[in-house]
């Protein structure tokens, strides 16, 4: 058996979708931000992930941006690997839309659980839904682990513990939050087969401390530098430098992520990366004043992104 092939170590932002005000696609835009992200220290890139509306796009467009990343991270950066979103409701649909991911350029696939028939996904509906589509999937598979968005599913630690064995199953993504579940895995699974991924930038550094070694983070969107800095303070042990940005981010995220979902995303993008647009219907965008609040609350990580970058370039 080959070894299992495992995912990097680093920050992946999940990158955002553009739309024109007709809805239709931006890849101009699109194309602007995966720049926007090369050369400066990310793992990776995550594509039709929840930041990028993946629920609101067509498999051709689904098709489209990942080909259009992997092109540009080819040209400017081609060390960041290309992680493509493919949850669906069915298992058959899964393992096709990994299958597409991959022939677009795809190096791994992250996954929601199946939640449209809720109350039939059980522990072993869970278990074989992952690993028949593991069976199948050219690339290897992150479970994503994000209640809010699977009908309330929260996978326990036995069953990832379980899927971890599996040698198609590459990692976890925890949206939601839940610290203790990663001092449990850190404990279950072999850290060597199997990547404990952070699922938001304002629980990074406990996750790492717990034995993550990836995160994907919405709000590295807008400061994928300052959230590389953040892995380098604590791999360079400097904890107490560490814990003051991780303490900043907190607001960084609740702004970017918690308090208006994608609408807030997009507006904080416009007000510091002078981009972003608008999301596609049915998300409306916000108004003058909720978008200035969370431009406000954002200024100070935007701030120091311009600052590491600035010195990058030195």
């Amino acid at each position: 058996m080959s070894a299992k092939k495992m995912l990097p170590p680093g920050a992946y932002p999940p990158l955002a979708t553009f739309f024109h005000d007709n809805g239709d696609l931006d890849l101009d835009t699109f194309r602007k931000h995966v720049s926007f992200m090369c050369g400066i220290g990310l793992g990776g890139l995550v594509i039709n992930g929840g930041s990028g509306e993946a629920v609101h796009l067509s498999d051709e467009e689904r098709q489209t941006l990942i080909q259009t990343a992997k092109e540009i991270a080819n040209e400017k950066d081609p060390g960041l690997t290309i992680i493509a979103g493919t949850g669906a409701h069915g298992t058959r649909n899964a393992i096709q839309l990994a299958k597409d991911a991959a022939t677009a350029g795809a190096d791994f696939v992250l996954v929601t659980a199946p939640a449209y028939y809720v109350g039939a996904m059980t522990k072993a509906a869970l278990i074989n839904h992952y690993t028949t589509l593991a069976d199948s999937s050219p690339v290897p598979v992150i479970i994503y682990n994000f209640p809010a968005v699977a009908g309330g599913i929260d996978m326990d630690g036995e069953t990832i513990a379980e899927l971890a064995l599996h040698s198609n199953i590459a990692g976890v993504k925890g949206t939601e939050g839940n610290i203790g579940k990663v001092g449990l895995l850190s404990g279950k699974v072999d850290l060597t087969q199997f990547t404990l991924v952070a699922g938001s930038a304002d629980f990074y550094l406990a996750s790492l401390m717990l034995g993550s070694t990836a995160v994907i983070p919405g709000l590295g969107n807008i400061t994928p530098r300052a959230i590389v800095e953040l892995e380098n303070l604590f791999k360079a042990g400097k904890m107490q430098e560490a814990v003051a940005l991780q303490r900043q981010m907190v607001e960084w995220d609740n702004a970017a992520n918690r308090w208006h979902g994608i609408a807030g995303l997009k507006a904080g993008m416009r007000g510091t990366l002078g981009y972003g647009g608008i999301p596609r219907l049915p998300i409306l965008p916000l108004g003058a004043n909720e978008s200035k609040r969370v431009v406000d609350a954002l200024r100070p990580g935007w701030e120091l992104e311009q600052k590491l970058r600035a010195e990058g370039e030195k």
